[in-house]
């Protein structure tokens, strides 16, 4: 049967009238999914979903003959690349593959009637001239892509249409092309010939949309072809071909107005016969027009959708460039500037993944080796490389480090017993405190498999662990059932040399040199816990010279109720509180609550001093959450007051992760397909950016030169052409981060003692309580704008 859509829209055959489809590239990455409930009063146009990634250029679709109600297939074009995305009855988007290279323009697609099964078609541009046509054998097991078949001569095509009509047997395969402000007819029959090109119509512009329609069909005849196109004046013009005559072409009948990009254009089952529907791409926004079939008379526009724009200066910006190859369940930003990700393979827990992402470009490294190191802790040894104990299953017990020189992963040890979900802390000597996780794997199911209620020290001088020292119990009073510390428990040095952790509601102190715990135990008010499974997060708010490093740490969000109550159900809470160390007597204070309730989010420290919190649910537990929050909100500690912020495109739930990069930039991305539930039971590659909005208010100063280490109250030179404006000068740990908890993350602002433009005198942190050994990210900052990062190395 000959296609009846053609571009970006189609009418599916969901519900029963069946519902318009329309899918159109996004301005800030990716692609927009929008459609009309055409058995509801009104045709309401349902909320949009985002999918794919990149700066996608053009985008067709069709609906096909897979699936019941059958799928909806998405050719894309990012740069000169085309790729395939569909979406089954689950209405989940997926990337099948990219497919074809050297492609320019918009492309064009659809399901013919070649093979049993019917092959899908695509004809694009191609950059070095000419037009392509590739086909996917859909009989075949693999579901190859062909090479292309070229055709079109060397003329620079700038967009086509693609049709198979009711000519020839099987139906002939015709193209509609724009070169400059032409349109050309081509047509490939049975021969598998292209002929043509046929001049059409010229004054157009844009993406045109073409279908062969049922007006004029007589007996054992086509019908007509109807052609629309963006017209370079402005507004859209209709051509038609009476395929019962001559097969001249008729028209334009211009309507509409503005500078169209693209069409998609179908005959609907509305009216006798079918009206003509368009729906237009004119910028960021999309109109829907229809031609009456009664009247001839085209009606509208209806404007539906609207790209949201976000004010950067005030709310930031957030897009979807890349993907990261993997789900990003383990993040740890590298002194390179690039990102290791690790996880498990999407569907198999039990296979063991990784990547290093540069998240400048996108570009994705495989590491020679892998472990299986999914449900691990991890942190920054002072060399730059990344430690990780515990993981999964047959790696649970073991202890593996990631070399960014080698950029490649080692096995160097195995612990005594195991640790799944553990927390890692580098400390003022180097050493890293490893604490807590399950002993065998899995949750916590005690006398089986019981927690680690020990503390240990790894040593990366000598590779060496130390001895399991334990951990006094009860951990919390107000939960005697479960007396030890809880996965993934909030750790941190403390200028004092003592360590603060945090788990369940309750916060003890530990000394690492004198291996004992002090008494004390400060409960925080929210009434459950905020760490796994009803994971909330943590950060240490900025240290400074200014109060002589007066250290506060912050949690925000969690679970409503105990872990053994929480279900998909259980409301988060919004809370948060803020514990001052340095005061007499320590206390969790509240302080105002977040914009929005949220399990297991992300909270990154951002070089102004604020605190971005991104993603997680508005209810649920840690694998069990279904309602996600998208709005990104900042903290500023100077106020305590949280702003809203431009909101993320994609869900981001359980096994999802957020860090800081050079630039200033935060990167989010993960959620897995294995442990979440439906509808968001799918893995999730894409890597979201948000830029805060110091981005988007001026000039930002500029590092020329600083040294690449430092020692601890090191006075040392940072050149600067704004020297004379800059007011402030932070280091700032990199992240590591999994579970919504950043082990590493640390910002330290240090004294400015002397200015003579172009260059500073900047005395380094007093010792390793401050800033534990390791490299950092040197910015400096004038009015609150960051430069771009100087990678140092500190101790």
């Amino acid at each position: 049967m000959p296609t009846r859509s053609s571009g970006i829209l189609v009418q599916s055959n969901w519900g029963t009238k069946g519902n318009f489809e329309v899918v159109a590239p996004v301005g800030l990455g990716g692609m927009v999914h929008l459609w009309r409930n055409n058995d509801a009063a009104g045709f309401p146009w349902a909320p949009p979903t985002w999918f794919g990634a990149g700066a996608v250029q053009a985008a067709a679709l069709v609906r096909s003959n897979y699936g019941s109600p059958a799928n909806l297939e998405v050719v894309a074009r990012v740069g000169g690349e085309l790729s395939h995305f569909y979406r089954a009855n689950d209405l989940i988007w997926r990337r099948v593959k990219a497919f074809a290279s050297g492609a320019s323009g918009t492309p064009a697609f659809i399901q013919s009637t070649w093979g049993t099964n019917g092959n899908f078609e695509v004809v694009a541009p191609l950059a070095a001239g000419g037009l392509a046509h590739w086909w996917r054998n859909n009989d075949a097991a693999a579901q190859t892509w062909s090479a292309p078949a070229k055709f079109g001569g060397t003329t620079r095509y700038e967009a086509v249409a693609l049709i198979q009509s009711s000519y020839g047997s099987p139906g002939n395969l015709e193209v509609v092309a724009r070169t400059g402000s032409v349109l050309h007819h081509f047509w490939r029959g049975a021969d598998l010939q292209w002929h043509g090109p046929g001049q059409i119509a010229t004054g157009v512009a844009g993406a045109p949309a073409l279908i062969e329609g049922t007006w004029g069909a007589a007996p054992s005849r086509p019908g007509n072809f109807e052609l629309v196109s963006p017209l370079a004046a402005g507004g859209l013009g209709h051509w038609w071909r009476s395929n019962d005559a001559s097969q001249a072409w008729s028209g334009p009948a211009p309507f509409g107005a503005g500078a169209v990009d693209a069409v998609g254009l179908v005959q609907g089952n509305f009216g006798s016969p079918g009206n003509l529907e368009v729906v237009a791409r004119v910028g960021a926004r999309l109109e829907h027009y229809y031609r009456d079939s009664a009247t001839f008379a085209w009606k509208g526009p209806t404007r539906f959708y609207t790209e949201p724009k976000c004010d950067g200066a005030a709310a930031g910006e957030c897009r979807v460039p890349y993907e990261s190859g993997i789900v990003a369940i383990h993040a740890a930003l590298l002194r390179t500037g690039s990102v290791v990700l690790f996880a498990f393979a999407d569907n198999d827990a039990q296979m063991s993944v990784s990547r290093v992402l540069n998240p400048v470009t996108g570009a994705l490294q495989t590491p020679m080796h892998s472990h299986h190191l999914f449900c691990s802790g991890h942190s920054h040894l002072p060399d730059g490389r990344v430690f990780v104990a515990g993981g999964h299953h047959t790696d649970v017990r073991g202890m593996h480090i990631y070399d960014p020189g080698t950029q490649d992963w080692s096995h160097v040890g195995d612990m005594p017993r195991g640790r799944w979900y553990p927390t890692c802390t580098t400390l003022a000597n180097g050493k890293v405190m490893v604490i807590s996780g399950t002993v065998i794997g899995g949750a916590v199911n005690p006398p089986g498999n019981p927690v680690n209620n020990t503390v240990q020290l790894f040593d990366p001088a000598s590779s060496l662990l130390g001895p399991e020292r334990p951990i006094p119990t009860p951990w919390a009073s107000s939960r005697p059932a479960f007396p030890s510390v809880d996965l993934y428990p909030f750790v941190y040095q403390l200028p004092s040399g003592q360590v603060l952790v945090h788990s369940q509601r309750t916060t003890r102190f530990y000394d690492p040199a004198a291996d004992t715990w002090s008494p004390r135990q400060v409960d925080a008010n929210h009434p459950f816990t905020r760490t796994y499974p009803g994971e909330g997060t943590s950060v240490m708010l900025p240290l400074t010279y200014r109060d002589q490093y007066r250290t506060r740490v912050m949690i925000m969000g969690g679970g409503g109720a105990w872990p053994d109550t929480l279900d998909v159900n259980t409301p988060a809470t919004s809370t948060a509180e803020v514990l001052d160390t340095a005061a007499a007597t320590p206390v969790w204070q509240a302080v105002a609550n977040m914009r929005h309730p949220r399990v297991m989010p992300d909270a990154v420290l951002l070089p102004d001093g604020t605190v971005a919190v991104v993603g997680g649910s508005s209810k649920g537990r840690a694998d069990a959450a279904v309602s996600p929050v998208f709005p990104v909100e900042i903290f500023n500690p100077a106020t305590g007051a949280w702003t809203e912020m431009c909101p993320l495109r994609v869900p981001r739930l359980y096994h999802s992760t957020a860090l800081l990069l050079p630039d200033g930039r935060v990167m989010v991305g993960g959620k897995d397909g294995i442990f979440n539930v439906p509808p968001f039971k799918y893995p999730e590659h894409r890597i979201e950016i948000f830029s805060p909005p110091y981005l988007f208010r001026g000039p930002r100063p500029v590092i020329t030169s600083a040294p690449p280490a430092a020692g601890y109250g090191q006075s040392i030179t940072v050149s600067t052409p704004q020297a004379a404006a800059v007011d402030r000068v932070v280091l700032l740990r990199p992240g590591s981060v999994t579970h919504s908890f950043n082990m590493d993350q640390r910002l330290v602002e240090v004294q400015v003692t002397a200015t003579a433009a172009p260059s500073l005198t900047v005395r380094m942190p007093p010792n390793g309580n401050v800033a534990p050994p390791g490299w950092y990210m040197l910015f400096v900052l004038q009015a609150g704008i960051p430069s771009r990062a100087h990678f140092l190395r500190l101790g």
